[in-house]
């Protein structure tokens, strides 16, 4: 999800995205249809489905870059064909069925921006039955490699007299970057994933993979797998972002304790993504028939993520709120009685867990959380 005006620059900059994304678009969408973009951001590409003929646009995103899309839209003279949703799309109800789903959802690791749930949602719900879906399919690839920037993010054990392992050991269990240029492949590359989301009518995820590698050359290093994918976003048009320059990088998930790799070797990794989006990647290293390295990393395991607060998150527990989210809460229960805004600061001056110095104080917490949830 993208809240800064500058990273959807980014993405508006990149020419491979948008040439591809328009040419989709264009050999898509038909005159009179009505279109459905989920995760529209600045609303761009709902805009190119209206220059080509849409009847109707609905535009669906959660984050606050649908007040920029709102006015791009104004400033081009569209906004009588579009109804904005600042939502989640699986909390929105449309008053038609779409004819198209444009949904640029997919994130470096492809899955990362939940693409797969958001399409089996508005499979079920949304769309007529024929509806077709930019991009139709997603392939995701995998290649061991030797990234030797990640090589230095292993060595952080100890500076200034300090223990810092944990920083190196949150490294590994990360999604990081590699460099597409120049890639160099020393077990070849394998096919990870392939996910039909035209024909998406269920949950996809979690959803597994496991691949083997043979190693062919002697003394063969690598520290890693590079994943990157290949989408297809209709017929003849499609992006991949590890040939392709683009703003999308590609993801390097580290290995833990990788020995040097000898001819005969047998390394499998195994790629998991969870429901909620999270990444996790065993590696097992078999020489002479006999398992001689394997480690686990898990983005749930991320040193800096609050490993003690997810386990709180299951369906049958009772999360507690901490002095924000009550705070929070307190206020947002006060908007939903419609009382003015000075009158909330009153209540949260009065009942709130945390310290406000004054008035002023408590009021920029109220419009802060406020600014997020009115209409």
């Amino acid at each position: 999800m993208y809240f800064d005006i500058l990273s959807h620059i980014m993405m508006l900059l990149d020419k491979t995205r948008m040439s591809a994304f328009e040419a989709a678009v264009r050999k898509t969408v038909r005159k009179g249809d009505i279109v459905l973009d989920i995760g529209a951001g600045t609303g761009v590409l709902g805009f190119i489905a209206l220059k080509y003929g849409a009847r109707k646009l609905y535009a669906v995103e959660e984050a606050g870059i649908i007040n920029a899309a709102k006015r791009i839209a104004a400033q081009n003279a569209l906004a009588d064909k579009i109804t904005f949703h600042e939502s989640n799309s699986r909390n929105i109800v449309l008053p038609e069925k779409a004819d198209v789903l444009v949904m640029e959802l997919i994130g470096d690791a492809a899955l990362n921006e939940d693409i797969l749930s958001c399409a089996a949602d508005a499979r079920k719900r949304l769309l007529k039955k024929n509806a077709k879906i930019i991009p139709q399919k997603i392939k995701i690839l995998g290649a061991p490699v030797m990234n030797i920037k990640y090589a230095g993010h292993t060595r952080l054990k100890k500076l200034c007299g300090l223990d810092l392992s944990l920083c190196g050991d949150s490294a590994s269990n990360r999604l990081l970057f590699f460099n597409r240029k120049p890639a160099k492949f020393p077990l070849g590359y394998k096919t990870l994933f392939n996910f039909d989301i035209q024909n998406a009518v269920a949950e996809s995820l979690p959803a597994s993979s496991s691949v083997e590698f043979s190693v062919k050359h002697a003394a063969s290093k690598i520290n890693g797998l590079a994943v990157w994918f290949e989408a297809e976003l209709c017929k003849g048009v499609g992006i991949n972002s590890m040939k392709q320059d683009t703003h999308w990088a590609v993801v390097f998930l580290p290995f833990k304790n990788m020995p040097v790799l000898q001819k005969g070797d047998k390394l499998t990794v195994k790629l998991t993504f969870g429901k909620n989006v999270s990444c996790t990647w065993e590696t097992s290293l078999v020489r002479k028939g006999r398992e001689v390295s394997h480690s686990a990393s898990s983005t749930m395991l991320d040193g800096i993520i609050d490993a003690d607060k997810i386990l709180k998150l299951g369906n049958e527990k009772s999360p507690e709120l901490n002095t924000y989210g009550y705070d929070a809460l307190l206020v947002l229960e006060q908007a939903g009685k419609r009382k003015k805004v000075g009158e909330i600061v009153k209540v949260l001056m009065r009942k709130g867990k945390m310290s406000y110095s004054n008035e002023e104080s408590a009021g920029q917490f109220v419009r802060k959380v406020l600014v997020k949830n009115i209409v």
